[in-house]
């Protein structure tokens, strides 16, 4: 379970103390900000971001990290009673540092079908429903909207496949339920990637949109995207974050959607 701490004294006489491989988070961030990862003892410059995260947020927590394998949510919309409806299953990637990638667009049976290496449909159908009413019982009389939950398939230090129930609840609408949507409304039997991505340099998001277009040019099929580049932003030479979904007729990388991000930089540019 993660500590929480409201002073940065504290914080930095338990890493001191414990020296190992943690994952510090500021609470009241999201979509990957205000994470800092920490290898032994604080080095000057985590005890720098330490402080600074005080300074801004009162408070900090400090978990063990743990070896990543996939990330993935689970969407709901509270009526704000009581009643907690769950919406559907996202499978979204990230950096190294946590930061938000993108989201894989698919339909739930194929998205699921992407969990089972590591977690038995079974299992995956229980949890989903043990989760469901905990979240209802915490939140549902509390908060009318969306919900999103955030979860995490990892490997422990056996190589076993393990499940982390609840990275984080965002009481908000989250780029998973943006991903439900967005599939829906994909042209029958395709396939996409949502993804944010950053271009550090002037007028390098406006040279990769000329590439998408010539090589990837948008095809429509009844009138919903079926394959090429969708443009969610407005781009021109100063624009440095781009939204995009780049959409398929099945997933060109053999194994799939969550493999397809890591080819992706040499298929479709820098991620």
């Amino acid at each position: 379970m993660p500590r929480f701490f409201s002073s940065p004294e504290e914080a930095l006489a338990y890493l001191r103390e414990k020296p190992g491989a943690y994952l510090l988070k500021t609470p009241y961030s999201s979509s990957g900000r205000g994470l800092l990862s920490v290898n032994g003892a604080p080095s000057p410059k985590d005890e720098q971001w330490m402080r600074g995260a005080f300074a801004r947020q009162k408070a900090l927590s400090v978990e063990q990290r743990l070896e990543r394998v996939l990330d993935f949510a689970l969407e709901y919309k509270s009526d704000g009673r009581g009643g907690l409806e769950e919406e559907g299953l996202s499978l979204f990637r990230t950096s190294s540092n946590g930061a938000y990638r993108g989201n894989i667009l698919q339909t739930q049976d194929k998205l699921r079908e992407q969990l089972r290496p590591y977690l038995e449909p079974s299992y995956l159908k229980r949890m989903s429903e043990i989760l469901r009413q905990a979240l209802a019982d915490t939140y549902a009389h509390l908060y009318a909207g969306p919900l999103g939950l955030d979860l995490l398939v990892y490997k422990d230090a056996g190589g076993n496949f393990r499940l982390h129930p609840c990275v984080e609840v965002n009481l908000r609408r989250t780029m998973g339920h943006l991903a439900l949507r967005l599939q829906e409304r994909l042209a029958p039997g395709s396939e996409g990637l949502f993804q944010i991505l950053y271009h550090k340099q002037a007028g390098e998001a406006l040279n990769w949109a000329s590439r998408m277009k010539e090589e990837a040019p948008l095809r429509l099929r009844g009138g919903r995207p079926a394959s090429g580049c969708l443009f969610l932003t407005p781009i021109n030479a100063s624009t440095c974050y781009t939204a995009s979904v780049q959409i398929f007729t099945g997933f060109p990388a053999s194994g799939g959607g969550r493999e397809f991000f890591h080819d992706a930089p040499q298929r479709w540019g820098r991620l």
